[in-house]
């Protein structure tokens, strides 16, 4: 799992029974985890009741327009050192495009271990976030929010930021001592053994709204979430737009593909991707009308 921040590279891989998974690394210049730095976008999913969770690197392969690098300031037309590209517009544009409205879609590697492990749960849910420090802390996230002003709790907008930080950072340092260098499009399942790089853990999956009052990023599987990006700072008041494609609301789903659970980014106008279900209940009902049509025929 390779969450660039700027200059970073690949690092360690780790082992982990059933499944192949990698470490992440934040940089650590200047007094936070996020200064001059920026992550990749990243997919989270856990199950509280099957305490299992699942954190994968958002792989480049999946964008359909250009095999664009999912690291946050790739993603956004927007600068976190410009304060203006982010307060002026009423939304946020998209620097990648789309294919008939569909911004990315691949299969999400490993998460066929990861619900294995979770078994018949049915309370899976996914998240997608990615997080840059410039004179404003900026965040893209799927959210169930309405956009506008983001509300603060004491420790503040900014303490978001620290969260995602501390989950990757732990995540990282399950990998450290092995020594194996790992591309993108890698995947780690964990427990509430791995204390904060548990993808549900107080850092995180469970916690993730808590410094931002009332703030939810998590869909179930099969849903779709609106995609927004979030900016503020001690001077300037938090607010939530819409991450859009020609003004167009961008939405994050899951849905079941014929290789296993595909993550989709596409305007919300695209239609949701039927499950095999769907397919097979549609060719049995053209079946009968076949039928029906022979019937009359004879």
């Amino acid at each position: 799992m390779n969450f660039k921040l700027k200059a970073l590279v690949a690092i360690s891989a780790i082992a982990m029974a059933g499944a192949a998974n990698a470490a992440v690394k934040l940089p650590t210049d200047g007094a936070t985890l996020f200064s001059a730095g920026q992550s990749e976008l990243v997919f989270s999913a856990w199950s509280a009741s099957a305490q299992v969770g699942f954190t994968w690197d958002v792989e480049s392969a999946g964008f359909t327009a250009s095999s664009a690098d999912a690291s946050l300031l790739n993603l956004i037309n927007a600068n976190p050192k410009s304060v203006s590209t982010l307060t002026g517009p009423a939304s946020i544009e998209s620097k990648v495009g789309a294919v008939n409205g569909v911004i990315f879609d691949m299969a999400i590697t490993g998460f066929d271990s990861f619900l294995n492990q979770a078994g018949n749960a049915g309370d899976v849910k996914f998240n997608l976030f990615a997080g840059s420090n410039g004179t404003l802390n900026t965040y893209l996230s799927s959210t169930t929010n309405a956009y506008g002003s983001v509300t603060n709790s004491a420790t503040g907008f900014v303490g978001m930021g620290g969260q995602f930080a501390t989950y990757l950072d732990n995540v990282n340092s399950k990998g450290a001592n092995v020594g194996t260098t790992v591309a993108d499009d890698e995947y780690i399942i964990t427990t509430p053994a791995d204390l904060a790089a548990y993808a549900d853990s107080a850092s995180w999956g469970a916690g993730a709204g808590n410094t931002v009052q009332g703030f939810n990023s998590a869909a179930a599987l099969g849903e779709a979430i609106n995609m927004a990006v979030m900016y503020g700072s001690n001077s300037i008041a938090p607010t939530a737009k819409a991450f859009t494609l020609n003004g167009e609301q961008i939405v994050a789903s899951t849905y079941m593909g014929q290789d296993g659970y595909h993550l989709q980014l596409a305007v919300a106008a695209v239609p949701a991707v039927p499950e095999p279900e769907s397919y097979a209940m549609l060719l049995a009902g053209l079946g009968m009308i076949g039928a029906i049509a022979r019937r009359r025929r004879a």
